[in-house]
């Protein structure tokens, strides 16, 4: 399936920063393969910090699984890529059921946000 999506991370009152992510999520478990878009001015964790030289560190980043379930990160504005994590490290493409034994425990209100 294909999803696409809007993320915002808001840090609270302390840094006052607004993150804000657009892009797609690619995933076909059949193939054991993912790939996950962030969009040009992300602020993505995973596209962030990877030690590359980058002239574009906020440009697009792609984040893919390949069949040995390891994750990648690139950056296709820049062509270069790195190895992020995989198995061996806790790192490794999302399970189907992964939410299967989870329990809805209701809304939590932070600092009048909810």
């Amino acid at each position: 399936f294909s999803v696409k999506f809007h993320e915002e991370a808001h840090n609270g009152p302390v840094t006052n920063i607004t993150l804000r992510n657009e892009g797609a999520w690619h995933y076909d478990w059949s193939q054991i393969s993912a790939r996950f878009d962030h969009l040009n001015n992300q602020n993505n964790w995973i596209c962030q910090g990877r030690g590359l030289n980058l002239t574009a560190p906020h440009g697009e980043c792609q984040i893919l699984f390949n069949k040995g379930r390891d994750m990648f990160v690139i950056y296709p504005g820049d062509k270069k890529c790195c190895r992020a994590c995989g198995p061996a490290e806790g790192c490794t493409i999302p399970v189907p059921n992964w939410l299967a034994e989870s329990k809805y425990i209701g809304n939590e209100t932070i600092n009048g946000t909810s």
